[in-house]
């Protein structure tokens, strides 16, 4: 969940005007209250829809508003899109090596060229 509360957070920011740490407690707490499956993946899905239309929808000025967030610093709203979308496809990446090399569970891994040109250190997948 933490995953795409915070890709929500980076989004919402553009209404906000900022994603700091309160933010992060806040949108975690918010979709923390989720625990039907139904419910994950509907705000899942919201959350995904609402990125993806505001990417392909948005005006260059909501693109570029800028915006206060603790990633990143002082960055266009468009730029805290790119760094909170591609921290969640390393902690995606993670999860799903996770799932096939400590659970033994096949995952449903985006294919390769799904996630090309996204940058994913190799250090996320060291086994301490």
């Amino acid at each position: 969940m933490r995953i795409v509360a915070f890709a929500e957070g980076g989004y919402a920011a553009q209404e906000r005007g900022k994603f700091d740490t309160d933010d992060m407690f806040a949108v975690t707490a918010r979709a923390g209250r989720f625990t039907d499956v139904d419910d994950i993946c509907s705000y899942i899905a919201r959350v995904r829809d609402d990125i993806a239309t505001f990417l392909r929808r948005g005006s260059a000025e909501s693109h570029e508003r800028v915006v206060r967030s603790h990633y990143g610093g002082e960055v266009a709203e468009v730029e805290l899109l790119r760094i909170m979308l591609r921290h969640s496809t390393h902690h995606l990446r993670q999860l799903h090596w996770f799932m096939e090399h400590v659970l033994l569970v096949p995952s449903t891994a985006p294919a390769p060229e799904d996630l090309a040109g996204i940058v994913t250190p190799d250090e996320l997948f060291e086994v301490r």
